[in-house]
């Protein structure tokens, strides 16, 4: 029987059988494996209205419906998977789900490892460009990755698949209490979750996260299959699988978390843009597209300006490598060495203009009424009380002053 055992090693996944740097690629064996003996799973357009929305376009297959529009499908019990706690925890580490415990004891199933182990630093401590890239989106596995992958594929394969009245006569027994039945239920289904979980590759998530997050569905699956209803396991486990994966992305797959209702419009918006480009065989506008997608034109502006993938003020740049993109981002909001000198020497040579043509108290109310100097502006009221005058000997004083300055000499001197 499948026997995974946690090791100490930076939390990796350590099997009987490590695979060796000279296997077939990757991608290759693990299709090959999920291909074979899967002849029950119903992965058919029948079924297609019994899976949550992955959020994937995949050409020549009709439009998965949302997440949140298939849950309402399910039994009320279903929905409680909504509420389930974080699941990076080991599971017998949840609270108040003895089912859980039990499942996880006689598994012996532990947490995949979610990143590689620790980034590779230049001497003095910089950290490559390749340290700060987003692991998921690549399209191969690195070396570490892959190696546990198809360790973690080798055991699986080891189990067989089990026929419907297999399935029967395991939930039969699970019904009466029997682990090791609920254990062969689990295990014999493993190959399930990864060919689903290999459809999200690149969201946010590695692969093994995935897995990982597929797996906890799968034993909320067999925990609630109903044997009498006459269907699959496959078609029942497939809903909790993926929705637990679809949680998972929507949870943790950013940096900057957002809600799952504004992931599930995103993928709406998404999939509606690509199906009137090949429609109308150009970019449709947004009003097209609000119409299309049954939103509003501002509440679609407001959910496509979400916020992207980040990127850190330290990520080395240019061909050496030896500047942080911080160093190279002009601030827009503060003013260039150049306007800051040729500022200054404009000030000065208005300060020089003023006390060559005006009398001390003119420059007063012309700084106080203009907010020359410090850049706030006075009323006449206030001027006036500051000077012991009344306002309408301000505004004679400051029209004076200004017609002083409105002289083509002066004028001539401030142009130049």
């Amino acid at each position: 029987m499948l026997d995974l055992e946690r090791a100490d090693t930076g939390n990796a996944l350590i099997l009987d059988d490590q695979p060796t740097r000279d296997d077939p690629d990757l991608e290759k064996q693990l299709d090959q494996l999920l291909t074979k003996d899967l002849e029950y799973i119903d992965f058919d357009d029948d079924n297609d209205d019994a899976v949550v929305d992955d959020g994937e376009e995949e050409p020549g297959k009709d439009e998965e419906p949302e997440l949140d529009e298939d849950l309402s499908g399910l039994e009320p019990a279903a929905l409680e998977l909504e509420e389930m706690p974080d699941m990076h925890e080991d599971l017998t580490q949840l609270p108040g789900s003895p089912e859980l415990e039990d499942t996880a004891s006689l598994l012996s199933l532990p947490p995949l490892p979610a990143t590689r182990a620790g980034a590779a630093r230049r001497p003095g401590g910089r950290r490559r460009r390749a340290d700060y890239a987003d692991e998921s989106t690549a399209s191969a596995l690195d070396t570490g990755e892959s190696d546990a992958v198809m360790a973690y594929l080798r055991e699986i394969g080891r189990v067989p698949m089990i026929s419907h009245e297999r399935e029967i006569e395991l939930a039969k027994r699970i019904e009466m209490g029997d682990r090791e039945a609920k254990k062969q239920f689990i295990l014999a289904n493993l190959r399930l979750v990864v060919s689903i979980a290999k459809r999200y590759v690149g969201r946010g998530l590695s692969l093994l996260d995935l897995i990982q997050e597929g797996n906890i569905g799968l034993i909320r699956a067999v925990q609630r299959y109903d044997w009498r209803r006459g269907h699959r396991f496959s078609t029942h486990a497939t809903w909790w699988i993926r929705q637990a994966i679809s949680r998972a992305v929507a949870d943790k797959g950013r940096t900057i978390r957002l809600p799952v209702y504004v992931n599930t419009a995103l993928n709406r918006i998404r999939r509606e843009r690509q199906r009137l480009l090949q429609e109308l065989g150009r970019e449709p506008t947004e009003q097209e597209l609000a119409e299309a997608t049954g939103l509003d034109p501002i509440r679609m502006q407001e959910l496509q300006s979400a916020p992207g993938a980040p990127v850190s003020l330290e990520l080395p740049v240019g061909e050496d490598e030896e500047q942080e993109l911080g160093d190279v981002l002009a601030d827009t909001e503060s003013a260039s060495p150049e306007d800051i000198a040729t500022t200054q020497t404009l000030k000065d040579e208005v300060q020089r203009v003023l006390e060559s043509v005006l009398t001390p108290r003119e420059r007063l109310v012309l700084q106080l009424r203009f907010g020359l100097g410090n850049g706030q502006a006075h009323p006449l009221e206030q001027v006036g009380r500051e000077l012991g005058i009344t306002r309408e000997r301000v505004r004679q004083i400051e029209a004076g002053a200004l017609a002083k300055l409105r002289q083509p000499p002066v004028l001539e001197r401030l142009r130049g």
